[in-house]
């Protein structure tokens, strides 16, 4: 839809003859009426939020920024925008609106705004010169008090300014000192910030004299007495050269003062200081007692805290560094000697003691456990597990559960056991025949020939009793392109997926709904699509965007605390190995940067590993395999995966697929040539005809619903919103932004996304003057003032003509005067009579 100021819309009513909705053509049809009618219903509201305060500016101060529902088209020369605004400008501002560009806010003469001439909560009038926007509004820092200006009165203007809470009474006064003093003098008249006391300076006229001025006087060459910094030399001298600066009293009683004796410089009864500081004297101060900066001094040992026994020292005549720590009666040591080793001590000799680390311990080559011994343990404390071992002893290595015994372990030829497989090449082997044995019992009449078979009835696939937890399901493979898997679920569905990954791609539900990957919902899509639509042809709603939130990263699993018993293993550049014990009491080998686990062994023995999962597991699945392997081309009836086509003959070949106690699903081909689906035997919810085409129970033919939907969307969406749509945004030089306009409870506010442009000023707010006049007070002759006072019998009035006539005396004289009011009229017509001061 086109704004106002596009060039397709023409001020000759004759030429706006374009196609619907930009013109209105002869001969267009009934139903292209609508169209134009909304257009220009659209283009109207949108013109007249701009040029109205129907929005507040977001941004920062110097910053402002519109959002309109609409973009508008561009940036247009004249088009003319308001809006409140959300702060206070403090230098030079630019305004963009709907994310059309970054503009500079210019007065009319093209110079820069200056601080505080757009005020928060002020309404802005702007106008685009074409490259730019014209400042319009008068900030309402301008408007203070009131401005009173008295015709052949006194003339008085008054500039005040109290908005800042930190500088108040800030107010400048000029006046014609008529009425001050007499003759022609001019008064300015300020107020101190600090006190409100009022400051009065005088420019007299006809008395001549030097008004001091930049460009004849600079106060910067001159010295303040109050005190002043110069940049020049200051000599102090009496012709011997025993100048005295004096610092308080100027004497020599009790005042403390700088002199020069002719050799050095003095300052009697005092001492120096420097930011507080005292300066050190020779009588108060030994260097050769302190110790230089930067410099290597030895010390006997090393006290590093106030208070406690904690040393430091070195043992006399070698480079090692001792610690000492602990009370008096129980000292504690530990030593690093010059070969790098570290070692603990009792009582000044090397003894066994532990060594404890809050974090983890890392080193960059081996760690020696159980040196000197014939058995080796790691040990692992879990605070609420219990504590469990590495073991190295009678050639093998494993771990040793809470109660000592072994767990899981590996001898030097290679063999591994556990405590719950034993030796684990005696287990598969086992197994491996005991399944081998099971498979040669097996009759060709429980099985199918996997390279393909004819079935003259429906293949159910069936749980039964005994499978009551396993999920039918049907592979369907096209040998090195896909694998399709039918799967239903538990949750009484029908899946369609990826079979070797589980990735759900369709999904048929009991309630005969649809969802696919690509769509979703497909009843919802269609929704969404018709919504889609309908917007697209409203371009206002939230569909012409997409969300800037971005997602929040996952991170990878946590390392487990130093509680939970951890040793990491580390070849630089290469890996960091954990080994760890979890809160479960499992025994885990993990990759020690991201937590990713390798291998572990549970409490119960059992061992688990990346490669195979569930060691045992893994061994029953491999037995079967071997077993399976016997059965040549037979395909199980438990569950298998045929290498070769499945094909169902018969009228309305069926297959079905049970969840027991559940669902089943029914596909068959129908007579038509398509595919039907039917749960639970209760009729068809689903169909997949020849020709593409796809019908369920809920929605009725998709393509037709998807048209039907879409169009009853788009011819009603006028009565669905409620109300006439306003365009945000979308026209000439206007951004993206969203703009807010509402009522605050006093007055008109509005918004730009997060910025609050303040009120709305209205004519009810400023109400300006449009126009003055005197009016007639009365007439009155001379008897009102015969006691030669100065009375006043109209306030505020003033004399306009004057009577006169010939007394006896031959003398003119004024027997009557003509008084007038000065009254101003308001927007509204209403008149006032102006008062005096």
């Amino acid at each position: 839809m086109a704004d106002l100021t596009n060039s397709s819309w023409s001020e000759a009513d004759s030429s706006n003859t374009q196609p619907d909705p930009s013109g209105f053509p002869s001969g267009i049809l009934p139903s292209q009426v609508g169209g134009v009618v909304r257009a220009l219903m659209g283009a109207t509201k949108r013109s007249f939020d701009r040029s109205n305060a129907m929005v507040s500016s977001t941004g920062s101060a110097n910053a402002y920024v519109l959002t309109y529902t609409q973009v508008p088209e561009g940036y247009v020369k004249g088009e003319v925008y308001r809006f409140f605004a959300n702060a206070t400008n403090t230098g030079a501002a630019t305004i963009n609106i709907n994310g059309l560009g970054t503009r500079s806010i210019l007065r009319a003469d093209g110079s820069a705004l200056s601080p505080g001439e757009i005020v928060v909560g002020q309404v802005v009038t702007v106008v685009c010169d074409g490259a730019n926007f014209l400042h319009q509004s008068v900030g309402s820092r301008f408007f203070k008090d009131s401005v009173s200006i008295v015709k052949d009165g006194d003339a008085i203007l008054t500039l005040e300014d109290t908005g800042a809470a930190a500088t108040t009474f800030r107010s400048k006064n000029i006046y014609s000192s008529r009425n001050v003093g007499g003759g022609n003098d001019w008064l300015f008249r300020s107020r101190r910030p600090s006190d409100g006391a009022i400051e009065d300076f005088t420019l007299k006229t006809g008395t001549g004299g030097t008004i001091w001025t930049t460009g004849n006087f600079n106060p910067d060459l001159k010295a303040n007495l109050a005190g002043a910094v110069f940049s020049g030399d200051i000599t102090s001298h009496r012709g011997d050269k025993s100048g005295v600066i004096f610092l308080g009293r100027q004497d020599q009683n009790g005042g403390r003062y700088l002199y020069y004796d002719g050799s050095n410089y003095q300052m009697p009864g005092s001492q120096l200081f420097v930011n507080g500081s005292q300066v050190w004297k020779r009588d108060d101060f030994d260097p050769n007692t302190k110790v230089t900066v930067n410099s290597q001094p030895r010390f006997n040992g090393l006290l590093p805290a106030l208070t406690g026994e904690g040393y430091i020292y070195s043992d006399g005549g070698t480079s090692n560094l001792r610690f000492r720590s602990g009370p008096a009666s129980a000292y504690k040591y530990a030593g690093l000697n010059d070969d790098g080793n570290f070692q603990i001590f009792n009582g000044g000799v090397e003894a066994a003691g532990d060594v404890h680390a809050v974090g983890a311990v890392r080193a960059n080559g081996r760690v020696v456990v159980g040196e000197g011994g014939n058995a080796s343990y790691i040990e692992m404390r879990d605070s609420d597990e219990g504590t469990r071992f590495i073991h190295n002893n009678s050639g093998l290595i494993g771990f040793l559960g809470a109660d000592g015994g072994w767990k899981a372990r590996v001898g030097d030829d290679g063999k591994f056991w556990t405590a719950e497989l034993g030796d684990l090449n005696t287990r598969i082997e086992a197994r491996g025949a005991a399944y081998r044995d099971s498979a040669n019992a097996n009759t060709s009449a429980n099985y199918m020939a996997k390279t393909g078979a004819a079935a003259n009835g429906g293949l159910y696939i069936n749980g039964g009793s005994s499978y009551a937890n396993v999920q039918p399901s049907l592979s369907l493979f096209y040998g090195g392109l896909e694998h399709w898997n039918i799967m239903a679920a538990s949750d009484g569905n029908l899946y369609f997926r990826n079979g070797d990954n589980g990735d759900a791609r369709m999904r048929l539900n009991r309630d005969g709904s649809l969802w696919t990957k690509q769509f979703g919902d497909l009843n919802q899509r269609i929704e969404d699509r018709t919504a889609n639509r309908r917007d697209e042809a409203n371009a206002n709603t939230a569909a012409n965007y997409f969300n800037k939130a971005t997602g929040t990263q996952q991170n990878v699993n946590n390392i487990p605390s130093f509680n939970a018993a951890a040793i990491d293993i580390v070849r630089g550049g290469v890996l960091r190995a954990r080994w760890v014990v979890d809160g479960s009491g499992n025994t885990i080998l993990q990759n020690g940067d991201n937590g990713d686990n390798f291998f572990y062994v549970n409490t119960g023995g059992a061992v688990w590993t990346k490669q195979f999962g569930d060691l045992n597991t893994r061994i029953e699945d491999r037995a079967y395999a071997h077993a399976a392997g016997q059965a040549g081309s037979r395909v199980s009836k438990t569950g298998d995966t045929m290498t070769g086509t499945l094909e169902i003959q018969g009228a309305y070949p069926t297959l079905r697929l049970h969840y027991p106690n559940v669902r089943y699903w029914d596909m068959n081909v129908r007579e038509w040539g398509g595919i039907s689906l039917t749960p639970n035997g209760s009729g068809e919810t689903h169909q997949f005809k020849a020709d593409g085409s796809i019908w369920t129970s809920q929605m009725g033919d998709i393509n037709s619903r998807i048209e039907t939907r879409a169009r009853e969307w788009a011819e009603t969406r006028q009565g669905t919103l409620g109300f006439i749509p306003v365009q945000q945004s979308g026209g000439a030089y206007q951004g993206n932004n969203k703009v807010y306009l509402g009522w605050d409870g006093a007055a008109l506010r509005a918004q730009v996304d997060a910025s609050d442009l303040e009120r709305v000023v209205t004519r009810s707010w400023c109400n300006p003057i449009i126009d003055i006049r005197m009016t007639l007070a009365g007439d009155l002759n001379n008897d009102w003032n015969n006691n030669y006072s100065y009375s006043e019998p109209y306030g505020g009035a003033v004399v306009t003509s004057r009577a006169s006539g010939l007394a006896t005396n031959s003398q003119q004289m004024i027997f009557g005067m003509r008084w007038r009011y000065l009254q101003k009229q308001d927007s509204y017509g209403n008149w006032y009579t102006v008062g005096y001061v």
